[in-house]
């Protein structure tokens, strides 16, 4: 039996939300996934998350450290050497961060592991990238940019792989959609400013009376307090589970990427665009490179301001046809590119 050391930056810090979100669904989805390919993993995780692990785990296969401190370099040492005993095959980081050089570097000293693989869903940090060449990292990116930063830097393998996991439940849509307006949607954790949901309702209180008549902006969701005196037309959700995500796609026609970079790079890969693109809908995303890498076969238009934005709403609310065809091509991109799929990752990369 295969053996796996899955360490995450974020599970060795204390757990600030009881939500689990993005990065961290994915996290416990994919060693579900691991679990069931009769692989064995070892983690060690700060006690705030025992009781989720314990709820969301029940296997004899899975053996988890818990403690009380941030992971210092110290900690990494004293721990992974408990482990070298295990014979482990494979250091697996689940993320970027420079939380996770100590077990870099100590499982490379000491002969911990045999391989260390990277899923990237950050950019790495300078000291990142030299502990990365030093022990031969096997870097996996979640997009274009991560993947060139890692291949400059020597690492021996530096490949673009992610996508969603769920993917067949968002193929089951029908494209050819008849709703009474057309509907637009931006879809996120809207607390945070720079999803762009200002740009869009900045964007809609610009239509002509023609457009603003049939269109519709549907904003999910936000976890505080839902923004106020908002048209008739614009409508915010409270927060939706992600279980319900998938529905809230099935009503949309459209879906408007509006995320935006502040110092540093927010979006880094775009769940919510993907399983809009499975969902067979055009997508109307801002100018980010991470965006625009995912419309550069179609699908959808980009747009560098609220202005842009409002011309093209005004394009797709007056044509449907031209809805369906970008619909139609962002779904066959997203099938192509962007389903995630656990035991190919495994064959390619945890071998």
């Amino acid at each position: 039996m295969k053996k796996v050391l899955f360490l995450e930056k974020v599970f060795l810090k204390e757990r600030k939300s009881p939500k689990l979100r993005g990065v961290e669904l994915f996290n416990f989805s994919l060693i579900k996934d691991l679990l069931a390919q009769n692989i064995e993993i070892f983690s060690i995780v700060h006690i705030s998350w025992k009781d989720t692990f314990q709820e969301n785990f029940k296997s004899p296969y899975l053996h988890v450290q818990y403690t009380n401190q941030k992971m210092s370099f110290l900690s990494v040492i004293f721990k992974l050497l408990l482990l070298k005993k295990e014979k482990i095959d494979i250091l697996f980081l689940a993320n970027t961060g420079d939380t996770l050089l100590g077990a870099m570097l100590v499982s490379k000293l000491f002969r911990i592991t045999r391989k260390q693989v990277l899923l990237a869903h950050r950019e790495p940090s300078k000291a990142f990238l030299i502990a990365s060449k030093f022990v031969k990292l096997v870097a996996v990116s979640v997009n274009q940019k991560f993947a060139s930063i890692f291949k400059k830097a020597g690492c021996p393998v530096s490949k673009v792989y992610y996508g969603v996991k769920n993917a067949s439940k968002f193929l089951e849509f029908n494209i050819h959609k008849d709703h009474e307006k057309v509907v637009f949607g931006v879809v996120g954790d809207l607390d945070n400013k720079w999803k762009g949901a200002d740009t869009a309702i900045e964007a809609f209180s610009m239509l002509s009376k023609e457009a603003n008549n049939i269109c519709e902006l549907r904003l999910a969701s936000y976890t505080n307090n839902l923004p106020i005196n908002l048209p008739n037309n614009i409508k915010a959700f409270k927060w939706i589970p992600y279980e319900e995500v998938v529905n809230f796609f099935n009503e949309l026609d459209v879906l408007i990427v509006p995320s935006y970079d502040e110092k540093v790079m927010r979006e880094t890969f775009s769940q919510a665009m993907v399983q809009g693109m499975l969902s067979g809908l055009p997508i109307l995303a801002n100018d980010l490179e991470i965006l625009k890498e995912k419309l550069n076969q179609g699908g959808g238009f980009i747009f560098k301001n609220s202005n842009e934005l409002k011309e093209k709403i005004e394009e797709l609310a007056f044509n449907k046809n031209l809805r369906i065809y970008l619909g139609e091509k962002a779904r066959k991109v997203a099938i192509q590119r962007y389903i995630w799929d656990t035991e190919y990752f495994s064959e390619k990369f945890l071998r």
